[in-house]
């Protein structure tokens, strides 16, 4: 179960407010407590400064993900989610596409490999 999964009654959570949240739902069972230091450790702190700070989304923005496999990447992806946001991510291999499609729930994915024109990939893409 990953985060997108999860209810979380916030509109522009904190770092502390993931925390707790996260911390909550290792206490009741909900989630591996890998989870909790993953989301909470260095990874879930670079994509929330990267996200909430930087990029100040707004629900029902469309966002894109480079590296959405990644570390940072696919927890910058759920925290689109979990803000109400469109997710476009891309990745290198067919079986991390797959990864982003089915079990991170983003809306839309590619393999940017197979790709030869990345702008019109991206505009495809987020033609909703």
């Amino acid at each position: 179960m990953f985060m997108t999964h999860l209810l979380m009654p916030l509109q522009s959570p904190t770092y502390m407010d993931l925390r707790m949240w996260m911390l909550v739902a290792v206490a009741q069972e909900k989630v591996l407590k890998w989870y909790y230091f993953f989301y909470a450790g260095f990874s879930g702190l670079t994509a929330y400064g990267g996200f909430y700070n930087l990029c100040k989304p707004k629900n029902g923005e469309k966002v894109f993900v480079s590296i959405a496999s990644g570390l940072v990447g696919n927890v910058v992806g759920q925290y689109a989610k979990l803000f109400g946001c469109y997710v476009v991510g891309c990745a290198g291999t067919k079986q991390k596409v797959e990864l982003l499609k089915n079990k991170l729930g983003f809306d839309d994915e590619f393999n940017y490999k197979e790709e030869s024109d990345l702008k019109s990939t991206l505009k495809r893409s987020t033609m909703t």
